[in-house]
């Protein structure tokens, strides 16, 4: 089992929470807002067997169900918040302050379709073929954007594949990486 490691840093006056492990070419593992690092523990242990890899949290991190609740139910429907697992629910309260904060940012909801054409390192992009429309449309605009992204679409998974479908999300990661 490859060790990890933890550390803080500073990105551009944002504090972060780093873990690295593996060794290889270097992965870099990014997660959505109402969440952190933890949502990529079903696949980061299969990954560091092959790769150097890292993930991270902002520790800016608040307490908030509420919007957490109301961002679920809108999202995925009366009842979402409901239905997600306890870890998920919690992951989300204690992520809620980092999605508030991109929210006041003046561009906080746009995509700088601009700065995304700017890249020039392979993208992969990962959907479930289930995941609500709005997580798709914004899967397709940023790979519409980004030059030579490539997007894998898992059949039967929401919006959080690499969860539900750990094994085949990590085996695709591997075969993307090496396909040079």
């Amino acid at each position: 089992m490859p060790t990890t490691s933890l550390s803080k840093i500073d990105v551009n006056g944002v504090r972060l929470l780093v873990s690295e492990s593996g060794a290889g070419e270097p992965l870099l593992l990014v997660h959505g807002s109402w969440v952190d690092r933890r949502s990529w523990s079903f696949v980061e242990e299969e990954l560091a067997r092959s790769f150097h890899v890292f993930s991270y949290d902002r520790i800016d991190a608040g307490q908030d169900e509420t919007a957490a609740r109301t961002f679920a139910e809108l999202v995925a429907g009366p009842g979402a918040w409901d239905d997600l697992p306890a870890d998920q629910q919690a992951a989300m309260v204690q992520n809620a302050g980092t999605f508030a904060g991109e929210s006041r940012q003046p561009d906080g909801m746009t995509i700088d379709l601009d700065a995304l054409a700017a890249i020039r390192c392979p993208v992969l992009l990962s959907q479930g073929e289930v995941s609500p429309p709005f997580f798709r449309d914004i899967v397709g605009r940023v790979a519409e954007a980004v030059p030579g992204a490539r997007v894998r679409t898992f059949a039967g998974a929401g919006h959080v594949p690499h969860r539900t479908h750990p094994e085949e999300w990590a085996a695709t990661v591997a075969a993307w990486v090496a396909r040079d």
